[in-house]
């Protein structure tokens, strides 16, 4: 495994001239930071994410979490296409992915907690919605950065995304109506009682 040491022995500066150049610093030139990372992406580098982590006290770890799951939701295959579409987002900034699920919100208000204590994750996105959350509270005391996928139920300064999905399917609908001129569009849905579909 290629150190950082192996990189400034290589390139001929101190350790923390390749730690700052990686991170990006503004101390270091842009000539030098591009040579650094040239040769640390010929040694084949790979950044100790553990180590990064402690120093910083804060994980690069997004947490994703559900709101409770019925036993069987795992086989929905939206819900594990959502999540690879947020993982190929988070490798390509190197961040890691982690979930948050359970039965019940007790199992999933804890699986957080965990999260936040133990894991020193402080990005979040909600992938629901609920009138006086504690999962919300509980992020909002830890100073975490949320984004919510759905409205808010109550006007506050959270960042959300908004998937209206009734009028998302009234406009695909519409689209596909208009476009191949159907006339008796038929939606066909599973037997299953998931939250995605």
């Amino acid at each position: 495994m290629v150190t950082i040491q192996d990189i400034a022995n290589k390139s001929g500066v101190a350790i923390s001239t390749v730690s700052r150049a990686l991170a990006d610093s503004p101390k270091i030139s842009v000539k030098t930071k591009e040579r650094i990372k040239k040769i640390a992406q010929d040694m084949g580098y790979t950044p100790n994410f553990a180590a990064r982590n402690l120093t910083q006290r804060e994980s690069n770890t997004v947490g994703v979490v559900f709101q409770p799951q019925a036993a069987g939701s795992a086989e929905n295959d939206f819900a594990m296409q959502l999540l690879f579409g947020i993982n190929s987002q988070l490798v390509a900034r190197q961040y890691l992915l982690t979930t948050a699920t359970g039965s019940n919100w007790s199992e999933v208000y804890n699986a957080v907690k965990m999260m936040v204590e133990a894991g020193q994750v402080r990005r979040f996105i909600l992938l629901y919605t609920v009138e006086n959350d504690p999962i919300s509270e509980l992020l909002r005391e830890n100073n975490a950065r949320v984004v919510v996928t759905g409205e808010p139920e109550q006007a506050n300064d959270v960042l959300y995304v908004d998937n209206d999905n009734r009028r998302a399917g009234e406009e695909a609908t519409r689209q596909l109506v208009d476009q191949f001129n159907l006339k008796a569009p038929l939606f066909v849905r599973t037997l299953a009682d998931w939250r995605y579909e």
